[in-house]
């Protein structure tokens, strides 16, 4: 629900999908007319790196986020998770 909430909150995410823990957030350019945004994609997979967070991108475009975490992942785990990805959001690169 939270990612969700984070893509009303920020155009560049055109949608989030899955089922159970297995899940997928597009980047787009322009929320309109979603075309798609790998560089975004690929900037967030890099920084989520550097705070020791692995992701990977997916689709044909390569702008998917593709999320799969361990199946002990906690609600702890899961809330930093949220909190350093909202913050690689905020950042200047993503704003342009």
């Amino acid at each position: 629900s939270k990612l969700h909430e984070l893509m009303n909150n920020y155009p560049c995410i055109g949608d989030v999908r899955g089922v159970g823990l297995f899940l997928g957030i597009e980047f787009v350019k322009r929320n309109n007319n979603l075309l798609p945004d790998s560089n975004k994609a690929n900037y967030i997979v890099n920084r989520m790196r550097q705070n020791n967070i692995l992701l990977s991108t997916d689709g044909p475009d390569h702008n998917v986020l593709k999320i799969k975490p361990p199946l002990s992942i906690n609600h702890r785990q899961a809330d930093t998770f949220l909190k350093q990805f909202e913050k690689v959001l905020k950042e200047d690169f993503m704003n342009n």
